[in-house]
């Protein structure tokens, strides 16, 4: 089958070439933030070596309840969490990437095939945040009463 041109009007190439210049600059972006993220997880998991290893009881003024409470969640599993959610980037940063190139090319090239791609990375984009979003308000409804409680039955 020969493929047609791309018959868009010249305002809707100026709207495909713009939005795959801001999808090129976000994903641009979110490599740096998820250099920061993983560069963070291992100063989190380096910082929680070296505090699991000092001795409270040699500073002046020891609080026993202090030196327990900075034990309470380990440093090394928010590193992990921290790359975890690097990791979640990952296929953002894809898809961005990847639908900021197909725009550049059907613009370039008024190539329906790019086209099609651009528009099937853009729906993958935000199908990926949808899901993503639907799971963090679960895991939010879920922590909030987790939290109430665990507040309270400290507190008792």
């Amino acid at each position: 089958m020969e493929e047609q041109n791309l018959r868009l009007q010249e305002e809707a190439k100026q709207y495909v070439r713009s939005m795959g210049r801001w999808y090129k600059f976000f994903g641009i972006l979110s490599i740096v933030g998820c250099a920061f993220m993983v560069l963070g997880a291992i100063l989190m998991m380096t910082v929680g070596n070296v505090m699991s290893q000092v001795n409270y009881s040699a500073y002046a003024g020891y609080n026993a309840d202090v030196a327990a409470s900075m034990g309470s969640m380990p440093m090394w599993l928010i590193g992990i969490l921290y790359l975890a959610c690097a990791g979640l980037m990952v296929p953002v940063i894809v898809y961005m990437l990847r639908g900021a190139k197909a725009a550049e090319t059907a613009v370039a090239l008024n190539s329906n095939e790019a086209a099609v791609s651009f528009l099937s990375n853009s729906k993958s984009y935000w199908k990926f945040y949808g899901i993503l979003t639907i799971v963090m308000l679960a895991l939010c409804i879920i922590a909030i009463p987790i939290s109430i409680i665990t507040a309270v039955a400290a507190a008792l």
